[in-house]
């Protein structure tokens, strides 16, 4: 059975014995940025994926990467200079 409880951008899911804390959000537009999750995951992120809102429209402006993850924030950079970076989280 699983079971999941959602509050505006962070939600628990609990399948089996296992917890998983999902968060998501959207950034500053701003090209360079440590982004700080809503609620720190109370021992490790797994995983964040995130995709860019290019204000020039060009799509290879969208690309980037993301690194320094710890369970309280991760810091993303984007090839666009002014852009908003839609991100999810995964962590325990």
């Amino acid at each position: 059975m699983i079971y999941t409880f959602v509050i505006h951008c962070f939600s628990f899911l609990r399948s089996g014995g296992a917890i998983f804390d999902l968060q998501w959000g959207l950034s500053d537009n701003i090209q360079r940025q440590t982004i700080t999750f809503p609620i720190s995951f109370p021992k490790i992120c797994y995983h964040i994926t995130w995709t860019a809102t290019s204000s020039a429209g060009n799509p290879y402006k969208t690309s980037g990467y993301v690194n320094s993850v710890t369970n309280i924030s991760f810091f993303a950079r984007a090839d666009d200079t002014a852009c908003q970076k839609y991100w999810f989280a995964v962590g325990v």
